[in-house]
This record gives C-alpha cells, structure tokens and sequence, in this order.
C-alpha cells in the first residue's frame, strides 16, 4: 500500500510536469525497485511492484487493468515460480488483504454508496477475506484493527507524501523542518502506541479445522451471490453468521502436543473443557 501511493504519486507528478510517459514510468520502476531492495523483496512488497508494474505498463499502451486480474495473475506467477509460497502466511496475508479491498469496492458499488459508507465496505471485505488466515496460522484477530483501518487507510493518501518528504529533508540536512517533521512523527507514535495498550486489544479464538473454513468459503461465496441478485439483508445477515461460526464455534477434545522447539521439548496439554497446560521441557 505504501509503494502504491509513493510510486503512482511519482508518476502523476512527473506527467503533470510534461514529463514523457515512458520517463516517468521508468523512474517510478527505479523507485519501486530501490524500495524493494531495502525491504529484501518480501512477498507484499513483490505483489505491490507487480500491479504498480501492470497499471503502468497498461497506461502506456492506452489499456485499463482490472485489479482482480492483475491480482490472481501475480499470485498464480508467484505460485509457479516459488510454490511453497502456498504455505506462507505473509503471502496469503498481502492476497487476502487486496482481495478483500477489492471485494468492498465490489460491496460498496452493489449498495451504492460512497465516503465513509465506502470504506466500510472496504473494511468488511479486509476482515472477511483475512479472518480465516489469521485464525488459521495465529489462532487470534486484533479486536480493534477493524476501527484502526478504517481510520488509517484514507490517512496514508496524506501520511505518506508527507513522510516522503520529511524524509527527503532529513537526508538534505534541511534543518528548518527537522522539528516539525519529529514531532509529527511524535503523534502518530503516540497514537499508535494509545492503541497498542488499551485492553483487550486481541481476542484469541483458537485454531479453526479445515472444515470450518471451507464452509466459511462456501458460505461467503453465497452471500456474495444473494447480495448480487439484491438479497442485501439476507447476504449481510449469512457474512455475519459466516464470522461468527469460524470465531466462535470449536470441538474440544483432550490432546497432547510435543513441540520441538530447538532448545528443548515442550509439551502442550489440552482439555476438553477448554484448559491448557504448557509444560516447559
């Protein structure tokens, strides 16, 4: 998402300098490719330089991309050259996340509705398309990341630039905006830091089965199709019974796991009433 708004903020700014489109489109290439390399290229950061690069390439051609294409053409590319990819939480994350941006666009468009309506949508689709792989491989959701998103995400289109350009003054040594670029640094570190202690901020669910997340597939699979022949409360009304079925519902039964740690084995008893003991070996 950063790499979005700092390249394509590039290239809009280089072609409303008459800048020729192939120039600009290279320059904004060089900045993704020198962000991705201070990043060891990590499966998001490759999945944002892939779109960024197919939007661009688009624009020159005179063609539109369409983000559901370019996104499973990436993942099925990424897939094919490295398919252990499959089982990377980081790489399923960054496809849930676009993929459920996309799917609240698709929302907001069915309900026809904009501002802050539309990042609703937005958010509903986040939540919904990564609920599974947090479950999954975390075994918790972060309670207050839905409201945090729905604030932070229309911040970046401002948070960004301006950090861009701070930064760029730091490393010109413009001592002029060195206080204000510190201490608006300052709040957003301090807002961050309100949110990561207020209580209760993650709610540990516990792993799904396998079968409860093919159901959740299935059952948003057929809300999409109500809310697309304008069965909208009924749609609405199976999401949330979707999230609340993969969050809520668990079979427990006793189990006991040894865990090879590395330094020793730890062994994890589980009841079937719900109590844990961890044994630390």
């Amino acid at each position: 998402l950063h790499l979005s708004f700092v390249a394509m903020g590039m290239y809009r700014r280089l072609s409303k300098m008459t800048i020729p489109m192939e120039i600009s489109t290279v320059i904004a290439f060089v900045l993704m490719y020198a962000y991705g390399y201070m990043t060891d290229f990590g499966d998001s950061i490759l999945r944002a330089m892939g779109m960024m690069v197919l939007a661009l390439v688009a624009k020159i051609i005179g063609r539109r991309t369409d983000g559901w294409t370019s996104l499973w053409f990436l993942a099925a590319l990424m897939l094919f050259l490295r398919p252990g990819r499959m089982e990377s939480v980081g790489f399923l994350l960054t496809y849930m996340a676009v993929g459920g941006m996309e799917f609240g666009k698709w929302l907001s468009k069915q309900l026809s509705v904009k501002g802050w309506k539309e990042n609703l949508c937005i958010q509903v689709g986040i939540f919904e398309a990564t609920l599974p792989v947090l479950l999954y491989s975390m075994y918790e959701i972060p309670v207050y990341g839905f409201f945090y998103n729905f604030f932070m995400i229309p911040l970046m289109a401002f948070l960004v630039p301006t950090a861009f350009v701070f930064g760029t003054c730091g490393i010109l040594h413009i001592t002029a905006l060195k206080s204000l670029a510190v201490g608006l640094l300052k709040i957003i570190d301090l807002l961050l830091h309100i949110v990561h202690i207020l209580p209760s901020k993650v709610w540990t669910c516990g792993q799904p089965e396998i079968w409860q997340i093919e159901i959740f597939a299935g059952s948003i699979f057929a809300a999409v199709c109500m809310i697309r022949y304008r069965k909208i409360k009924k749609g609405w009304i199976l999401m949330l019974f979707s999230c609340c079925f993969l969050m809520f519902f668990r079979i427990h039964t006793d189990e006991v796991v040894f865990m090879d740690v590395g330094q020793g084995d730890g062994i994890c008893v589980m009841t079937e009433d719900g109590h844990a003991f961890l044994i630390d070996g």
